[in-house]
């Protein structure tokens, strides 16, 4: 079970990074704003997924985390455009937060 679970939380990953290269519709606000405290987030999703019992609750919960997963790397994304950040900046501030995320697996 762990394995399928590792399987897609990775196709989660992969997924948001391939959403966040087209969008740049999400706002936020400075103040919020940390590669870091967005992956939190996400793993904080991801580890309360792991914790039920219930299959269906457990995907449920894991769908919810790839959402939340996508909405902040388009928040990166956002921050980016808005702050007329270098591609390279971006690209840093995703890989930042990729790291995050695959280390909380």
């Amino acid at each position: 079970m762990k394995q399928k679970f590792s399987k897609v939380i990775a196709s989660l990953i992969i997924t948001g990074a391939l959403m966040v290269q087209g969008s740049c519709t999400n706002s936020s606000s400075n103040s919020n704003f940390s590669p870091e405290r967005m992956a939190k987030e996400v793993c904080d999703c991801m580890q309360k997924a792991k914790a039920y019992e219930n299959d269906k609750r457990r995907i449920d919960e894991i769908v919810k985390c790839g959402d939340l997963m996508m909405d902040k790397l388009r928040t990166i994304e956002n921050m980016g455009a808005r702050n007329d950040w270098s591609n390279e900046k971006v690209k840093d501030a995703i890989k930042r937060f990729d790291d995050i995320v695959e280390e909380c697996d």
